[in-house]
């Protein structure tokens, strides 16, 4: 019924509580896709060690390529009705998978499931409590542009992809932008942008650890501000024409500009005068609001500025 992918690189201290979450799931009817991402340390020989705890385990080795292109490998092999990604660090909680498929039986024209998270962390972390996934919207169900719209209003979209869980044949084209970080800024964008029949769970199932060293948690440079920037440029070729009277679109659009363009301040010591005015051409192009101009005049005031 169901196609768990969890990508591994490296992450030999946390993949068995991973595992151990799934061993534990109350419904067992799913393949387990590892996609080995070029791991060196010991990851893979404790994968391996939980072959035969599992029914249905398919491990697929490739070299580095990147978090992308290890999901998008496992969507290419994923044979089963819904997929669901998790990342190797994390865990689900225990109901996950039943309550997610006792809705899709209920609702024949369901194709996507999405739900909130707790974050965790090892005493790294004060108010670990603020890196929760919450959306703060009423649990039930409507279309996915109905659901953007509120979320882009209340400002609680979340871009987490394991806090997901969809219908395969409903997406069947769909894949990650390979070789960016901020990969989910598109993917679940374009979940919501096909305008499905979606439900939301207002439970915390997805378990996000917050760890240094990890993509979210390291030091800022061009290439988080290149993720956004990609996410803007595709999200504007493949949906423009769509939703280019929607607000909601604009203000998507608007926030991963403003995240690129805080990104690459923040990873640059200073904007040349070239970089600025391209930038300037495409706030105004894009309609971007105050907020950017202001970040790309005065990037060194505009921490205080800007809130």
């Amino acid at each position: 019924m169901i196609s768990v992918i969890i990508p591994v690189y490296n992450v030999e201290p946390y993949i068995e509580e991973c595992l151990d979450s799934l061993l534990a799931q109350d419904f067992n009817n799913f393949e387990l896709i590892i996609v080995n991402d070029g791991s060196i340390d010991s990851s893979m020989v404790k994968v391996e060690r939980y072959r035969s705890m599992f029914d249905n385990m398919i491990i697929i080795d490739q070299e580095n390529k990147g978090l992308s292109c290890a999901r998008n490998k496992g969507i290419e092999n994923a044979t089963q009705e819904y997929i669901i990604f998790l990342d190797s660090d994390d865990w689900f909680e225990k109901d996950t998978f039943s309550k997610c498929l006792s809705l899709f039986d209920g609702m024949s024209d369901l194709d996507l499931i999405m739900f909130n998270g707790r974050a965790f962390s090892d005493g790294y972390i004060q108010n670990i409590e603020n890196f929760d996934y919450e959306r703060g919207v009423d649990e039930g169900k409507r279309s996915g542009l109905v659901l953007f719209n509120e979320f882009m209003s209340s400002g609680h979209f979340i871009a987490q992809s394991c806090c997901y869980i969809y219908r395969r044949k409903a997406f069947s084209s769909l894949r990650f932008m390979p070789g960016i970080i901020h990969e989910d800024k598109y993917f679940t964008a374009k979940l919501l942008l096909k305008n499905k029949q979606t439900y939301v769970i207002k439970s915390k199932l997805f378990n996000r650890r917050v760890r240094q060293n990890s993509i979210m948690t390291s030091k800022v440079t061009m290439k988080n501000a290149q993720g956004y920037y990609d996410t803007v440029d595709r999200l504007l070729r493949e949906e423009y024409e769509y939703h280019k009277d929607d607000e909601a679109f604009k203000k998507y659009i608007s926030s991963n500009f403003n995240a690129g363009l805080s990104a690459e301040i923040k990873a640059k010591t200073k904007l040349s005068l070239r970089r600025k005015i391209k930038l300037l051409r495409e706030c105004f192009n894009l309609s971007i609001g105050i907020k950017a101009y202001i970040k790309i005049l005065l990037p060194t005031l505009s921490s205080r500025i800007v809130r």
